[in-house]
């Protein structure tokens, strides 16, 4: 599928590290700017390590096509020793992934 080739030589900057969770799920780990990580360390109390954005893209199988979900988050480590996965929506970056999903010949669901 030339959507997850695309995908993962996506995940190519310094820092970034890309996972394949399983067979249907991809994960593109991405360092945040300094002051991104600062701001996600102080708000979020986490211990001082290097958070993460991560974006991850889940297909399925659908009927005669798939069904391609994107999601993306930051990742930080509680004081309490806990991974923390604190979700900010930001539109710009979802009309960009919309953008990304119809280039590559999808629909996309009607959203709220």
């Amino acid at each position: 599928m030339a959507l997850d080739e695309a995908f993962k030589e996506g995940c190519n900057g310094p820092g970034d590290i890309f996972r394949r969770i399983d067979g249907d799920t991809a994960q593109c780990a991405l360092l945040p700017t300094p002051e991104g990580a600062a701001f996600l360390l102080v708000t979020f109390d986490a211990q001082l390590e290097e958070p993460r954005l991560i974006v991850e893209k889940r297909t399925r199988r659908d009927g005669d096509g798939y069904r391609v979900e994107m999601s993306y988050y930051a990742e930080v480590l509680a004081k309490t020793g806990k991974r923390q996965r604190i979700y900010m929506p930001r539109r710009t970056l979802d009309r960009q992934i919309d953008m990304i999903l119809t280039n590559s010949g999808g629909q996309l669901d009607d959203r709220p």
